[in-house]
């Protein structure tokens, strides 16, 4: 547990607007499609009407000190999001926040997911595009090939769930 603890916070501090190491862990991925980094929290709790504009300055993470790794020496006011993990621990917060990364944030994820069949592929052909979109979703939300044995299981599960 502390190793994959130590590998969140020293791969998410100070990125995404994460300010520091216990906001890398703070704002980890969570919900249907991990939803990560103080930014994208920030986002979503304004989408849901949860934080207001006025109580944090736009793009923080563009102050020097942001940069300089100094988080009590910046002069712009970070987003304040005090309860990430309802995330996770609702389940409409769960699929919701997917819901609104995948359509708000990457809109040309949702026309590749789009060209995916509900069905189970049965032909080698069916399996190789299904294969093929999947690492298209996977890169361009990821920028790589992360765990893509699992995502093709997964959709696969889910898809049977469906039919």
């Amino acid at each position: 547990m502390y190793k994959t603890m130590g590998l969140i916070t020293s791969s998410y501090d100070w990125r995404g607007g994460n300010c520091d190491r216990e906001d890398a862990q703070k704002f980890r991925g969570r919900g249907f499609k991990q939803l990560t980094f103080r930014s994208n929290y920030a986002d979503y709790w304004l989408y849901r009407a949860w934080i207001e504009q006025s109580s944090f300055t736009a793009s923080w993470w563009s102050d020097p000190q942001y940069h300089a790794k100094h988080r009590a020496l910046m002069t712009k006011i970070p987003a304040r999001v005090d309860n990430p993990e309802v995330i996770a621990t609702v389940p409409e917060n769960c699929l919701d926040s997917g819901a609104w990364y995948i359509t708000c944030l990457r809109p040309k994820v949702v026309r590749a997911i789009d060209s995916d069949s509900f069905n189970i592929p049965k032909t080698a052909a069916e399996l190789a595009k299904e294969e093929q979109i999947i690492k298209d979703v996977t890169r361009s939300i990821n920028g790589a090939l992360i765990g893509l044995d699992k995502r093709i299981k997964f959709t696969r599960m889910i898809k049977g769930l469906l039919l």
